[in-house]
């Protein structure tokens, strides 16, 4: 991502995964990935299966809309994705980034107005 900021002209300031500076007891995926607990049962494979059967019998009985079973299955395949990813180390929802826009050269900055990010529009 850093590579995609820079060569779309972005200066990179700072950018790291805010999850490494979290408690290494507690992962931010161990929510999703709970295995089987009271606590979490909805979270573990056995409670994401009923909850699953669940909605296909709230569809079936015309309670939940059509398409609702296929939502819950895909929720709950990407659920367990993001747990892999977390595991491996290949996916963070705390990728933290901070880029700005190069400074205006002196000829853009007399185009440019003072308190806008466009350009003056013209009449016609």
């Amino acid at each position: 991502m850093t590579e995609a900021l820079a060569a779309a002209g972005f200066e990179l300031v700072e950018s790291r995964d805010l999850a490494a500076d979290c408690d290494a007891d507690t992962s931010w995926y161990q929510p999703l990935a709970a295995r089987f607990a009271l606590w979490g049962f909805h979270h573990s494979r056995a409670g994401r299966a009923v909850t699953n059967v669940a909605v296909r019998g709230l569809e079936l009985a015309r309670i939940a809309p059509k398409g609702s079973a296929a939502v819950s299955s895909f929720l709950n395949a990407a659920a367990a994705a993001i747990v892999r990813g977390g595991e491996t180390g290949i996916f963070t929802p705390m990728f933290y980034v901070l880029a700005r826009t190069p400074a205006c050269s002196t000829a853009e900055s007399a185009i440019l107005p003072r308190h806008g990010h466009s350009r003056p529009r013209t009449q016609g």
